[in-house]
């Protein structure tokens, strides 16, 4: 995901890639590269979350991006790919 990322950023794209926050040290947003910013989302618990369990967390990470996504004006975000 980062490559891909990393090359669309070379070609002028902005990336945000949005993840689900793995702890509470975890910043909001970062840089991850030129062109590229990670978003954390908080999106149920922190610690303890099997992998197999992430599924059940899928509506709190939905809510997250679109809580972020609301922040912008209609438009903003030209492709969301998942």
């Amino acid at each position: 995901v980062l490559q891909t990322a990393v090359q669309l950023a070379r070609r002028g794209v902005e990336v945000e890639i949005f993840t689900r926050a793995t702890s509470s040290a975890d910043p909001v947003v970062q840089e991850a590269a030129p062109g590229v910013l990670v978003r954390n989302v908080a999106a149920g618990p922190y610690e303890g979350l099997d992998k197999h369990d992430l599924p059940t967390q899928l509506c709190a990470f939905a809510a997250g991006v679109l809580r972020e996504e609301a922040r912008h004006p209609q438009g903003y975000y030209d492709l969301v790919h998942s």
